[in-house]
């Protein structure tokens, strides 16, 4: 990375399109792959611990249905104007597993809304609710402590989109 970046090759050329923040994406990157990497270190042999980056996650997260599980995703959609306050993890493209609060209060102290592109850490019982007007069903977990929620910055760039 230094030889490329001395000689101004590839992601380093300033007549080609690149992030112009490279530096803070690649601290952003490292930070991100280092909790990543503890979570599947403290994860070793325990079921119970789902990445909802993993294409088995769906299939763990059913087999833990009515069970205790800690969960690793990064802080998506927060739809906070109307009780239940959901936070969506991201899992795939297009899909995302739901965090339930009732209480605004446990929200606003789990401090989420600060965390949104983050990956957070998420330890509750996993239920499965049945929409009255749908019928439709999937799995959540419903926070009613602040405890069940650790975050912390990897140091996300401002802007992520590509130039």
């Amino acid at each position: 990375m230094q030889e490329a970046r001395r000689r101004k090759v590839g992601i380093w050329d300033p007549g080609k399109q690149h992030y112009t923040d490279y530096a803070e994406r690649l601290a952003w990157w490292r930070a991100r792959a280092g909790i990543i990497q503890a979570f599947e270190a403290e994860a070793t042999g325990n079921p119970s611990y789902v990445q909802l980056g993993q294409s088995d996650a769906a299939t763990r997260l059913s087999a833990l249905l009515n069970r205790e599980a800690t969960v690793l995703g990064t802080v998506g959609d927060i739809v906070q104007n109307e009780l239940p306050i959901r936070v969506y993890l991201t899992r795939r493209r297009g899909e995302s597993f739901p965090l339930i609060f009732h209480a605004p209060q446990v929200f606003a102290a789990t401090r989420l809304a600060d965390f949104s592109g983050e990956l957070v850490r998420v330890r509750g019982k996993v239920v499965l609710y049945k929409s009255p007007k749908s019928g439709k069903e999937q799995l959540e977990i419903v926070v009613d402590d602040p405890a069940q929620i650790s975050a912390s910055r990897s140091g996300r760039p401002r802007a992520i989109s590509p130039p």
